[in-house]
């Protein structure tokens, strides 16, 4: 799209890096080159890790965007060139003819709010690269999400380049009215397999998966109660390539159910069964993960496997709609919901309900039976894969990994309740001929949680599904001799409903000495959450913590890890004698020295 710069006059090229665990920074980034392209910039958009980062030291504007991950932690595809960046060696002035714009998505209700695009941002300009714009922040606590800081950044960056780098005399930005070109080129081929085979000594990656099988999916509350958790299995005893230690988190791809699938494919008129085959059409821009190599899949796998067509749509869905769309009154509908005095409405119509991308497509009726296949990976974003902590013990439960799941389904105002994708797949795989018929991609990773030697005690606080880890670490047969000394403190609603994996804790206190402290929100009496039990407790704790105890935290990342760390600090200054900014200073340092941990999720 963009043009060749003229004989002897500069170029104008902006490259945008990016780095994204859940593909929500590679979305925004596109954003950005999408943006810059209409106004006929060589843009090039990547992975900051697929970038040849040596460019970077001839590169005259960058945009960078980038997530926070877990507690602070930088994007996996971001991780070689933040260690490059971070390098002694480099002089200060090695960037100093770089002009960049950093922006930054991540969530306000974590301490380490935006963590990585504000290191990110300050180690840019101690190696002399100047910023243009302003730090960008996004929080996913704002009722537009990222749009409510992307589309004032990407505006901000804009007028920036456009004065330093204007359009030739002549030339005119491309229109909305105007397609882009498609990101990829798809014509008709052959099949090929849908994941390749491993052989049994691969380590599984999200390059190459492990295709397997569930072992079970069984439901563990009881159909009365209001949150379905399940506990899933899948079979890993024909991979030993594939190993893992208590801690580690797995990573599962889901798959859109079928009854989504078929409706998308109605509405689109096309057959499932036709095969495609993708072809870059830039450079930077990679096939998805899983067509590299094998980039032929039917439309049905496409649309299964590699395709989110159940997320609430980007602001270029809508853009896209209105090139597609037949009816005028779509078309003016469309383009006014893009325009800055209609992000309200757009709020209210998209964000509020968290109305999906097939959600929109009714309602703009004209769109059906033309919805062109090559735009498909423009229209809906890369399905992304969700990562769970693992709560089985690679001793006790050998040859399979388990995790413990809650369904996610809740309420808005739409008339459907809203359902995740990875979740509403597992609650509709309830037979065990759908379990048998139906393939499962896994890996695992090494979590956040950085856990201690077996002799080492501990304090373990998992609300909810936050216990899954410590399944994994306090039923290993290495801290049996140790388990007196551990605690595990959990929490939910009811004793008899959803006490997860109940009878192995009773029994690890019974037989092993584990300190079982139980709190639960919905029985009959007072309500009691875990910082509750732990003021009772406090005593323990205190001992604990001066036997060099280790605390660890795993749950939702809403007001529960504030809670239990204020109830810690409570615990030390009536327990320790400590006053107030002694006790913020004894915990903090429990935290720098990784005897403090959290791993939270939202």
């Amino acid at each position: 799209m963009a043009e060749t710069a003229a004989a002897g006059a500069p170029r104008r090229r902006v490259v945008v890096l990016y780095g994204s665990q859940t593909g929500t920074a590679a979305d925004a980034a596109e954003a950005v080159g999408r943006r810059l392209e209409r106004y006929w910039f060589e843009t090039h958009v990547q992975p900051m890790d697929e970038y040849d980062i040596k460019n970077m030291l001839q590169e005259r504007y960058m945009v960078f965007v980038c997530s926070t991950t877990g507690q602070g932690e930088t994007p996996d595809n971001m991780r070689r060139t933040w260690r490059f960046l971070l390098q002694k060696r480099l002089p200060a002035t090695a960037l100093a003819h770089l002009q960049f714009a950093c922006f930054g998505l991540g969530d306000s209700s974590y301490a380490k709010f935006n963590f990585v695009a504000k290191k990110l941002h300050k180690r840019l300009q101690t190696l002399g690269a100047q910023p243009f714009v302003p730090l960008g922040l996004a929080d996913d606590q704002h009722p537009l999400a990222v749009e409510g800081a992307l589309e004032p950044f990407v505006q901000s960056v804009l007028n920036h380049l456009l004065l330093v780098m204007p359009l030739a005399p002549g030339q005119v930005p491309v229109p909305l009215s105007r397609l882009l070109p498609p990101r990829y080129t798809i014509t008709d081929t052959k099949p090929a397999p849908i994941w390749a085979p491993l052989t049994p000594d691969t380590v599984p990656t999200r390059e190459q998966p492990l295709s397997t099988q569930f072992l079970w999916n069984k439901r563990v509350t009881p159909q009365s109660h209001f949150q379905d958790v399940r506990h899933v299995a899948v079979d890993i005893s024909q991979q030993p390539g594939l190993t893992y230690r208590p801690g580690d988190v797995a990573y599962i791809m889901p798959q859109n159910r079928r009854a989504v699938v078929d409706e998308l494919l109605a509405w689109m008129g096309v057959d499932g069964d036709v095969v495609l085959e993708l072809q870059q059409r830039r450079e930077d821009s990679p096939l998805p993960t899983r067509l590299r190599g094998r980039p032929r899949a039917t439309l049905r796998e496409i649309l299964t496997h590699d395709l989110d067509i159940q997320a609430v749509p980007f602001r270029y869905f809508f853009e896209l709609l209105s090139c597609f769309a037949p009816a005028e009154h779509e078309v003016e509908r469309l383009r006014e919901l893009l325009l800055p005095q209609g992000q309200d409405e757009l709020l209210d119509y998209c964000h509020r309900m968290r109305r999906t991308s097939l959600e929109v497509l009714r309602d703009f009726p004209s769109t059906q039976g033309h919805l062109p296949l090559e735009y498909l990976f423009d229209l809906f974003s890369p399905l992304q894969p969700r990562a769970f902590s693992i709560a089985s013990n690679p001793v006790v439960h050998a040859g399979r990994l388990e995790f413990c799941i809650a369904i996610v389904n809740y309420k808005t105002r739409m008339t459907v309740p809203r359902v995740g994708v990875m979740t509403s797949w597992l609650a509709a795989l309830n037979s065990e001929e759908q379990l048998a018929s139906t393939t499962v991609a896994v890996w695992v990773q090494a979590g956040t949680l950085r856990v201690p030697p077996p002799e080492q005690r501990l304090i373990c606080i998992g609300p909810g599904t936050g216990v899954a880890p410590f399944r994994s670490l306090l039923l290993d047969p290495l801290r049996q001799a140790a388990a007196k000394h551990n605690v595990l403190i959990f929490g939910n609603r009811n004793r008899e409903a959803d006490f997860l994996f109940g009878d192995e804790w009773l029994a690890q206190a019974r037989e092993h000495g584990l300190h079982l402290l139980l709190a639960f929100s919905r029985d009959e009496g007072k309500k009691q959450y875990v910082q509750h039990v732990m003021a009772e407790h406090e005593a323990l704790l205190w001992e604990s913590l001066q036997a060099g105890a280790s605390i660890l935290l795993a749950g939702n990342a809403n007001q529960m890890p504030k809670a239990v760390r204020d109830a810690f600090l409570d615990t030390v200054r009536r327990k320790g004698g400590l006053d107030g900014a002694a006790a913020e200073a004894y915990v903090a340092q429990l935290e720098k020295t990784g005897r403090y941990q959290v791993e939270t999720w939202s």
